[in-house]
């Protein structure tokens, strides 16, 4: 029989939270003072037979986004066949990534529905006019007293992603556990 998650969506969410994350890979291009992945650069990646596998117990259990993560998923030599595997199979497919890869993300462009970029300050590249992407395009922000030390210094980069047509959230570290949002 069919599972379900347990989730049952609420007209007021923002957005469905019958959601699965797919760890492509462990390997990654950056390193993050902020990584909540501890075996980050450990250089492992999910085989084709697995994320299919993957896929259907997300089916099973009434899933319907489906999450390229990692490490960095773009690193994954088959994140292309991947993303396209989930979207012809019917998932919602979104996507967090540091945006090094511009070239891996743009033969994503129209096959993943959002691209979230993990934003920190100084990395102006991920900026980028969503009417240039058939994605959606977001910034994600990681935000400190060190790297925003006032509100004003945050809304700066928030109003430049909105100008541009990006969606943004803003995320801060718990202080108790660093490895929570």
């Amino acid at each position: 029989g069919r599972l379900k998650c347990g989730i049952t969506p609420h007209p007021r969410e923002n957005e469905d939270l019958r959601q699965i994350y797919f760890l492509l890979t462990y390997a990654c291009n950056k390193a993050c003072p902020y990584c909540i992945e501890p075996n980050v650069h450990s250089g492992k990646y999910i085989t084709e037979k697995a994320f299919v596998a993957g896929m259907q117990l997300a089916h099973n259990l009434d899933m319907n986004t489906l999450y390229l993560h990692g490490g960095e998923p773009t690193v994954h030599p088959n994140v292309v066949s991947f993303a396209q595997l989930a979207k012809d199979d019917g998932f919602h497919v979104n996507m967090f990534t540091n945006g090094i890869r511009m070239d891996m993300l743009r033969q994503l462009d129209g096959i993943v529905d959002e691209i979230r970029f993990s934003y920190e300050p100084g990395l102006e590249f991920m900026f980028q006019n969503q009417a240039e992407w058939k994605s959606r395009v977001k910034l994600y922000i990681m935000a400190t007293t060190d790297s925003y030390p006032t509100e004003e210094s945050l809304m700066e980069v928030v109003d430049h992603a909105l100008e541009l047509g990006m969606g943004c959230k803003v995320r801060t570290l718990n202080p108790v556990n660093p490895y929570a949002y």
